[in-house]
């Protein structure tokens, strides 16, 4: 599997430098920080099912 078939949803309490370096390594990389910062557990499971997207949390 190559990366860009990989695509990640990184949650709130994932570092930064863990964002940066999975785009930095050609990943589609959402983070939930972006979207908001506040949504709730299962909006973000929905949202990664939604799209074929593996959560990155703590």
């Amino acid at each position: 599997m190559s990366s860009s078939e990989l695509k990640f949803l990184v949650d709130v309490g994932v570092s930064k430098q863990v964002e940066e370096y999975l785009q930095e390594q050609g990943y589609d990389t959402k983070t939930v920080r972006a979207i908001d910062s506040r949504m709730l557990d299962q909006e973000i499971i929905s949202l990664a099912a939604s799209e074929d997207r593996m959560v990155i949390t703590l």
